[in-house]
């Protein structure tokens, strides 16, 4: 006897109907992941662990891992805290990708700091991988006070490293140090500068000594508001999305659900096509494992 597929389970049916609707889900279909908890962290896991949907190659899957990420972070599970590092290390766009993922173990917390601290630590990491993993440790200290002793002693330690040769990266964490109005770190930072690991064309010391001092321990207000903002306001419900369309379209788009809730899905390959504006996402028989195409 065949078991009832759950209609919130995340599964690869989960990841169709994203792509059908252009790439993310609803807000009924994160919620419903996120109170799924673990039940949701395999498939999320996958679609982190397949760096073509970064890439770029696939219709209407690149941002799946940004919402994959979100989802995580929301779940809090340290069982995906590795997929989260894996992606921050090798990110493919550090700037949306690396951000997220810095933002998602962040959202973690104290589970997640030591892989944090480990990347930030090893010289022979890229810039840009090394700066998201410091990223991550501000924005854990921005989203819980109380870890601001932890991040401000990990950055204290890259500042005051004798060996430490990525002058740009060194640099860029200064400028996140004022971000976080951690003052007391001026004097490590400073002696940094004097030993020369810091470049000059990124921030210069006086900037910072005035950044620093003239924050009085305030942290940046933006960057505060991205680690602690609800994501969910991201989302539309799905009568959101479907509500001004025309009957036609609307009656084709539940007919495409429809079609794969019944039919299944597969981990999307080069040549599928979900855009809403497109084919019909390929969707798989589960009775014999035929595309239903073939008959």
């Amino acid at each position: 006897m065949t078991q009832r597929r759950r209609a919130d389970a995340v599964d690869w049916i989960w990841v169709a109907k994203c792509r059908l609707l252009g790439g993310a889900p609803t807000l009924g279909m994160f919620d419903a992941a996120v109170e799924a908890g673990d039940a949701s962290v395999p498939l999320l896991v996958d679609v982190l662990s397949r760096r073509e949907l970064r890439e770029g190659e696939l219709p209407d899957c690149s941002l799946l891992p940004v919402h994959a990420m979100r989802i995580l972070a929301a779940i809090g599970s340290a069982s995906c805290i590795p997929a989260l590092v894996n992606v921050l290390t090798d990110p493919v766009d550090p700037a949306l990708y690396g951000e997220e993922a810095a933002l998602a173990l962040a959202r973690i917390g104290v589970p997640a700091l030591p892989a944090l601290e480990r990347v930030l630590r090893d010289s022979d990491r890229d810039t840009w991988i090394r700066l998201g993993a410091g990223r991550g440790l501000m924005f854990a200290a921005l989203a819980d006070r109380r870890l601001r002793g932890r991040v401000c002693a990990a950055y204290e330690r890259v500042f005051l490293d004798q060996r430490e040769t990525d002058r740009r990266m060194v640099a860029h964490l200064a400028a996140d140090a004022c971000l976080l109005a951690a003052a007391g770190l001026l004097p490590a930072i400073e002696v940094a500068f004097m030993a020369g690991r810091v470049e000059p064309d990124v921030v210069d010391v006086d900037s910072v000594r005035i950044e620093l001092l003239s924050r009085h321990q305030r942290p940046d207000a933006e960057a505060k508001e991205l680690v602690r903002r609800d994501v969910r306001e991201d989302y539309l419900s799905w009568e959101e999305i479907v509500g001004d369309l025309q009957p036609e379209d609307r009656l084709r788009i539940e007919g495409q659900v429809a079609r794969i809730e019944r039919l299944g899905a597969e981990p999307p390959a080069a040549g599928d096509d979900a855009s809403v504006y497109g084919d019909e996402f390929a969707v798989r028989d589960d009775r014999d494992g035929r595309d239903e195409d073939d008959d």
